[in-house]
């Protein structure tokens, strides 16, 4: 057997029934009793569905509250597990690196080292020739920078290059 639940009335059907009823009220020629009984009842409905307005607001509020703070939780996970992710990959690579290997098989899964490319730090910007800067053709695009790739490019040359250093590049671990 089929359960038949009623409707309630919205926010605004309850509203514009009171209004209904008051503006009766006053048209009609209902007895003074009979109109205050029917406007009684709509107000008496109103209160209890702006009550359950209210409460329904405060209770998205909470939980807009509560998925902040989920969200901050979750993001604070995130990065602990990215920090255990790359704890994990630096054993990895240490271990093959101590045996002198390339690669470590398992039934699923293949570590491989992969060199990452050598890269330039400049640790002082002020003893820089000029030749290793970059110059934006126009006044609207940021200030000058060091133009890391032709300082690389010296350093491989054999050139010194005062200011700026070629750092190689460690180990990366790839997984298969």
């Amino acid at each position: 057997m089929a359960r038949t639940e009623e409707r309630s009335l919205s926010l605004y059907e309850i509203e514009t029934g009171l209004a209904d009823a008051v503006m009766e009220a006053e048209e009609s020629g209902l007895s003074d009793e009979e109109s205050l009984a029917v406007i009684r009842s709509w107000i008496e409905g109103a209160l209890e569905k702006r009550d359950k307005v209210a409460a329904f607001r405060q209770h998205l509020i909470a939980q807009q509250e509560f998925a902040e703070r989920e969200i901050d939780r979750l993001i604070k996970r995130k990065r602990a597990m990215a920090k255990h992710q790359e704890r994990l990959e630096k054993h990895v690579i240490r271990v093959m690196e101590a045996l002198e290997v390339k690669s470590l098989e398992g039934h699923t899964a293949t570590f491989k080292l992969r060199k990452n490319p050598d890269f330039v730090i400049v640790h002082d910007e002020s003893t820089l020739p000029e030749k290793f800067w970059r110059q934006p053709p126009q006044a609207e695009q940021p200030p000058p920078a060091p133009n890391k790739r032709a300082i690389k490019f010296a350093l491989d040359s054999g050139e010194t290059v005062p200011g700026a250093d070629k750092h190689f590049g460690a180990n990366k671990l790839v997984v298969d």
